[in-house]
C-alpha cells in the first residue's frame, strides 16, 4: 500500500480447526464464498465440490472429517449424495447439510438420507465453529434449528433493505470482517444479472432458489421470501409470471443498493 493508506485489517482466528479435514459442497458461488471466508477464520481451508458428483469423487479418495454438503444441486443433489456414500460403507464422515431453509420437512429429508445435521444459510461462525468442534473434540453435537413453516406472503411491492442495512448486516455475518463483507457482495453482484435472466427465461425454480439463499445473505428479506415463493409455486405448475416479473424489478433496485452498500463497507464501521 503507498504512504497515507492504512494496511488492512487482518481479522485475528476465532478458534484454530486446522487439523480438521473438511468438504465443502455447494453449486453457488455466493454461499461459497460466506462458508469459505468464515472458515477461514477457523483456520480452516476446505476442498470444494460444486454438485454431489463430484462431492463423492472426492470422498473416493480423501477421508475428510466434516462434509458441509448443499441440498439442492444440479447433476446429483446433497441428499442423494449422502445416501450414495452411506451406501458404500467405509470411512464415514459426518455430514451436515446446508440448506436455505429449516422447515420440518426438509429436516426430516436430511436425516433419512444420512445427514447428522443441518445449518441454514447464510452459514454463520458460531454454527460452523460448533460442527468443527463436534469432529474435533468429540463434542456435543450442536442443537438444530427449530423447523419453522413457511414465509407467509406479503402483500404490496417488494421492500428492499437501505445499503447501510445491507452493509450493517453482512459485518455482522462476517464477525466484523468487511474485507469478506465485500467479497461476499462481489460475488452477490457478479452473479445477480445471470440468475435475473435464468429467472426470466430459463429455469425458473433454480433460479430462484441460489436468489433466495443470496438474498437472504445480503439481508434482503421480502426478496428472499418473494424468491421462496415463486420456487414452491413453479414445483406446483401454478403461474409465475407476474411475480418473477415483480421480483425482476425489485432485484434492479436493489443492484444499485448493493453497490451502495459495498462502498459503505470501504469505510470504517461505526462505533458501537
Amino acid at each position: 500500500t503507498g504512504p497515507g493508506v492504512p494496511e488492512p485489517l487482518v481479522q485475528p482466528l476465532a478458534a484454530d480447526y486446522s487439523d480438521v479435514r473438511v468438504l465443502l459442497v455447494e453449486d453457488h458461488e455466493v454461499n461459497r464464498r460466506v462458508a469459505r471466508g468464515l472458515l477461514a477464520r477457523l483456520a480452516v481451508e476446505p476442498d470444494v465440490a460444486e454438485d454431489g458428483a463430484e462431492a463423492l469423487d472426492a470422498l473416493a479418495t480423501t477421508d475428510y472429517d466434516l462434509v458441509l454438503m448443499d441440498v439442492q444441486m444440479p447433476v446429483l443433489d446433497g441428499l442423494e449424495a449422502t445416501r450414495r456414500l452411506r451406501a458404500r460403507g467405509g470411512h464415514q464422515p459426518r455430514v451436515v447439510a446446508l440448506t436455505a431453509n429449516a422447515f420440518a420437512d426438509d429436516a426430516a429429508r436430511c436425516l433419512a438420507a444420512g445427514m447428522e445435521g443441518f445449518l441454514t444459510k447464510p452459514v454463520r461462525l458460531d454454527d460452523l465453529r460448533a460442527e468443527l468442534a463436534v469432529v474435533a473434540e468429540g463434542a456435543s453435537a450442536p442443537a438444530q434449528p427449530t423447523p419453522a413453516a413457511p414465509p407467509a406472503r406479503t402483500p404490496g411491492p417488494l421492500a428492499v433493505p437501505s445499503p447501510s442495512v445491507v452493509a450493517d448486516h453482512l459485518r455482522a455475518l462476517c464477525d466484523g470482517d468487511s474485507v469478506l463483507a465485500s467479497e461476499i457482495l462481489d460475488a452477490y453482484l457478479d452473479a445477480e444479472r445471470p440468475l435475473v435472466e435464468e429467472l426470466m427465461d430459463g429455469d425458473r425454480a433454480s433460479a430462484a432458489h441460489k436468489l433466495k439463499a443470496a438474498c437472504g445473505t445480503l439481508g434482503a428479506d421480502a426478496l428472499t421470501h418473494a424468491a421462496h415463493e415463486i420456487e414452491q409455486a413453479v414445483r406446483a405448475c401454478d403461474d409465475t409470471d407476474q411475480a418473477a416479473a415483480a421480483l425482476s424489478d425489485a432485484l434492479d433496485q436493489f443492484r444499485d443498493v448493493a453497490g451502495l452498500a459495498r462502498a459503505l463497507l470501504s469505510e470504517p464501521a461505526a462505533s458501537a
